[in-house]
This record gives structure tokens, sequence and C-alpha cells, in this order.
């Protein structure tokens, strides 16, 4: 289970110090099981990737099985986490898709996600 250090322990705003964690699980559209061992390695190095680029949160653990994901992140108090979702799920299906198109025969319709989490 890799494990990244949080680059803060609390975040500080005008009027309060706030550490907010969030546990999401995202889960593969009809619960296929198509994260082998070379895509999960992939998905979580873009997820760390995105991380990297977005100041607002940060990947504190992130694991899975074949058939969803695990990540407990560190956010600030205005992130949207919907918006997240959006920002996380569309690019790395796209770029599984791309990298892994062997996943497409087990998915209907193009979509890796299950659109809940």
């Amino acid at each position: 289970m890799p494990r990244v250090k949080p680059k803060r322990l609390l975040h500080y705003s005008r009027t309060c110090a706030y550490y907010l964690q969030y546990h999401i699980i995202f889960c593969t559209k009809y619960r296929r099981k198509v994260l082998t061992e070379p895509v999960m390695k992939d998905l979580i190095d873009a997820l760390k990737r995105y991380a990297e680029n977005d100041p607002s949160w940060n990947i504190i653990e992130i694991s899975g099985e074949a058939d969803h994901i695990h990540m407990l992140i560190d956010a600030d108090v205005n992130l949207n986490i919907p918006s997240l979702m959006k920002k996380l799920k569309g690019p790395s299906a796209r770029e599984l898709f791309r990298t892994h198109p062997e996943i497409k025969k087990y998915l209907y319709g193009g979509h890796l996600w299950s659109p809940s989490y």
C-alpha cells in the first residue's frame, strides 16, 4: 500500500485552522475486475501526478483492488469534492483506455468508472 507523506498537517485560513481528510472510494463500472497489476500501477501514477498539479489537495494514502480504488486525501476547506472527482475520473479513464486498450472489451459503452463515489 503506497503511502505519501502529507505536505502539511494543519491548514490555516483567516479565521480558522483545519485539517480535512476524505476517504474516497470509486468503483469500476459494473464492478468489473479490470484493474490488474499493471493497470493499477499506471492508475496510481496518474492520480499522484494529478495531485502534484493541484495545490488544494494531496494524497495521503492510496490503494485498490481489481474492481475499486481507495484514496485518503488531505484537502482545503474550499475544495469541491464533486468537481475533484470529475477531474480524477475522466482523465484517468482516458489515460487508461489509451495505455491499456484491452480493458475496453470488459466494459460496455466505453465507461471505466461507476458514476458514484
